[in-house]
């Protein structure tokens, strides 16, 4: 039945280009003891129901919010009140708000800018026009920025990396990317900002001025490039990759659940047809294995932070285990002081922790790899909001989201350089 209705929505896209959300609604699910939670994993699992978890399952009495069709919401509403488990709604009309971001980024489109400084920082951009952007910064800044090609995505499109250097060779580095799950398209627009706020700030602001005279800063904005052109062209909510999987009409694998870090344990699934999807082996993706090969390769590099949405969150290793990192301590005190940082600007609050404490159990993720690595400063962020728009966030958000991300950000980099390892 699952693998008929994905069959048909994947036609559905070649013949009419986008998948929509007429009637889906995003559901707010709290449970309120084991059983409850237990319940609710049973509903995850049933596939027939197509449900699609934003917010995942952590503990009693922490929200799940879901996705919900129009055709199975009765019966989504049906099983959670025969069960009385406590239910509301967060979203009324997904298509609604996917039809007003579009609208908007349609309102917004402009000529190709011809420098970094007319970008429009404000709205959602396309694969093709980050692409653009990358190119005209490095023009811009030939002995500052380069790009790196640091492989190919399965469908073929280049793996870019923006290196940030004042020179020498192989200095210690901060990794940063966004994006690598496609449909979280805040982190994307926050990367672009990032990119300019570093051309910027460098000479003047003197906290990066001192960053960048001993480390250099590589940033890969558009991680999952083909999730992302995908969420542009056929469907919106487009998590995965786009490697189709061998004897399942199911496509991609969840990129972040695929790492060599407790790979294939709890925390992931082994159904092509999940969105967490670990994949048919560690590294089996080209956009994971790319960073894979350019971390172990480079062999310097101090912090790596990978920026993911929605939550609010700033956490740390472990996520596929509950033994705490050998740096926990430390690695909590620098998060309470990001987190700090972040909320001095708009008040936004942000949970902090270890991954498995403070969000849900995850194996196969890149932070728990890069700190196996050696890499202590190994962080993920999870960006605004908390729910209200969750994957949608509007527009007139990005920048004040970049802004405040950045601050944290600042503090990580500024903590990596002053205690060096």
């Amino acid at each position: 039945m699952m693998r008929g209705l994905l069959v048909f929505a994947a036609l559905l896209v070649a013949v009419f280009g986008k998948v929509t959300f007429e009637g889906h609604k995003v559901l707010r699910i709290v449970p309120k003891d084991e059983v409850q939670l237990s319940l609710i994993k049973d509903l995850e699992e049933m596939m027939e129901f197509e449900l699609d978890f934003w917010k995942g399952l952590t503990t009693v009495s922490n929200p799940v919010d879901v996705r919900v069709p129009s055709h199975v919401l009765n019966s989504v509403k049906d099983y959670l009140e025969t069960q009385n488990i406590e239910y509301s709604t967060m979203i009324e009309d997904l298509q609604m708000l996917l039809d007003m971001e579009q609208k908007v980024m349609a309102g917004a489109r402009v000529p190709q800018p011809q420098n970094t400084d007319s970008f429009d920082f404000a709205n959602y951009h396309t694969l093709e026009e980050i692409y653009s952007f990358q190119d005209l910064l490095v023009a811009e800044n030939p002995n500052f920025v380069s790009k790196i090609v640091i492989g190919q995505s399965y469908e073929g499109r280049p793996l870019n990396v923006l290196k940030f250097s004042t020179g020498g060779t192989n200095r210690p580095a901060v990794w940063i990317d966004t994006g690598i799950h496609s449909r979280e398209w805040v982190t994307q627009a926050s990367g672009l900002w990032f990119a300019k706020k570093i051309v910027t700030d460098y000479g003047t602001d003197p906290t990066l001025t001192a960053i960048l005279s001993q480390l250099d800063i590589f940033l890969e904005i558009a991680t999952n490039p083909d999730g992302y052109a995908f969420t542009h062209s056929g469907n919106r909510m487009w998590r995965k990759t786009r490697k189709p999987n061998p004897g399942s009409s199911c496509v991609g694998v969840d990129p972040n659940r695929n790492w060599d870090a407790g790979f294939g344990e709890p925390g992931a699934s082994s159904s092509p047809c999940s969105e967490t999807y670990r994949g048919p082996s560690a590294n089996s993706e080209s956009e994971v294995k790319s960073i894979v090969d350019f971390v172990k390769s480079h062999a310097n590099i101090k912090a790596f932070i990978s920026i993911h949405s929605y939550s609010q969150m700033l956490m740390y290793p472990y996520g596929y285990k509950t033994t705490p990192a050998n740096d926990a301590a430390e690695l909590h005190k620098v998060a309470q002081k990001a987190v700090s940082d972040l909320t001095s600007l708009y008040g936004t609050k942000y949970a902090y922790g270890s991954i498995i404490d403070t969000i849900y159990q995850a194996s196969g993720g890149s932070i728990d790899w890069t700190y196996s690595q050696g890499i202590k400063y190994s962080y993920t962020f999870e960006l605004r909001d908390t729910g209200h728009y969750g994957f949608l966030l509007p527009a007139t958000q990005i920048i004040p989201t970049a802004q405040e991300t950045w601050l944290a950000l600042m503090t990580i980099m500024d903590h990596t350089l002053k205690n060096p390892y």
